[in-house]
């Protein structure tokens, strides 16, 4: 089945992939990349390993990432964006949530990182672009900029740092 282009939807259809997209993109970007830093020490904590080393499993995820970014990218151009993104969001659960989250064993923890890295790959921006890109055709620029703005304030938000950061200030 051939991807749906620009022509094929509404207006208000286009504006809602647009929607849909910003808030999965905040989503993805929130839980697998963005609330590490201010995770990993209570990581490390809960589970007696040393940041070092829950940092490198977390940087194995991104390397796997970067790896399967590539296959990911083309698998998008062949087949289309909707069943990358699927797929990558029906992984990315049991990652972080049972990989990552219960993870007892150390090469468990690192395979939970690796899974989520592969969710990452289709779930992240660049699926995101290329479904926009495919969507909105020569207006895809205004796309692209509406579902990178929101992300800003959300950067922003996150910090490891107490005083910057009010989830993390103790009464």
């Amino acid at each position: 089945m051939p991807p749906a282009s620009a022509a094929s939807l509404t207006v208000g259809g286009l504006r809602r992939v647009l929607v849909v997209l910003c808030a999965t993109k905040i989503v993805s970007w929130g839980v697998r990349y963005h609330a590490f830093p201010v995770l990993a020490p209570s990581i490390s904590a809960d589970t007696g390993r040393p940041v070092s080393t829950v940092t490198a499993a977390f940087s194995t995820g991104l390397v796997v990432s970067a790896l399967v970014g590539i296959w990911s990218g083309r698998l998008l151009d062949r087949i289309g964006p909707r069943p990358v993104m699927t797929v990558g969001s029906a992984l990315a659960a049991p990652a972080v949530v049972v990989g990552i989250g219960w993870a007892p064993t150390l090469p468990l923890f690192f395979a939970a990182w690796a899974l989520a890295g592969v969710a990452m790959a289709g779930t992240l921006y660049p699926p995101a672009f290329a479904a926009l890109t495919r969507r909105w055709g020569p207006r895809r620029v205004r796309a692209l900029t509406v579902v990178t703005l929101p992300a800003g304030p959300g950067l922003l938000s996150r910090s490891p740092d107490p005083r910057v950061d009010p989830l993390l200030r103790h009464p």
